[in-house]
């Protein structure tokens, strides 16, 4: 919307802000549940936590098993527009917010404008969250996965182009 308004109704200017996720893509729920059952006997109700951890989607179930799985594994579960888009970070977000493997524990905030900063800053001020600068390392992280996620994104365009 902030590049294309909408023509009959364009309701981006109420808008305050605008928060993303830093995402490397979303599985076809169906697919990847269907997966999960048949590949390693978990049922959805089983399941506790699934996070990213590099290469690998470790996935606890509620009586502790830890079944760890590479994404090549399972990359045929993710959904196809997630394979083409190279948005990792949500640049056009006011905020984005994820993870950082190298700081697991912490949010790591991506803060675009002077308004957004200052909604965090009152929002620290206000006892909700703590703010701390982010390390050089971090930034080097999140650099190689937006563009490896830009990468992927040119490989699979450019086998349906």
């Amino acid at each position: 919307m902030r590049l294309i308004p909408l023509i009959e109704s364009d309701f981006s200017e109420k808008i305050r802000v605008v928060i993303s996720l830093f995402c490397f893509g979303t599985f076809a729920t169906d697919a990847f549940i269907s997966f999960l059952e048949r590949e390693h006997g978990l049922r959805p109700e089983h399941v506790a936590s699934i996070l990213l951890r590099g290469e690998n989607i470790v996935v606890m179930s509620i009586d502790g098993r830890r079944i760890t799985i590479s994404i090549k594994e399972v990359l045929r579960y993710i959904q196809h527009g997630c394979l083409v888009c190279p948005d990792y970070a949500g640049i056009f977000a006011d905020l984005s917010a994820g993870i950082s493997e190298s700081h697991l524990g912490k949010t790591v905030l991506m803060v675009r404008n002077e308004e957004t900063l200052k909604l965090l800053k009152d929002t620290e001020a206000k006892g909700y969250l703590n703010l701390e600068p982010a390390s050089p390392e971090i930034f080097e992280e999140l650099e190689l996965k937006a563009e490896a996620k830009k990468n992927r994104a040119i490989r699979y365009l450019s086998m349906i182009a």
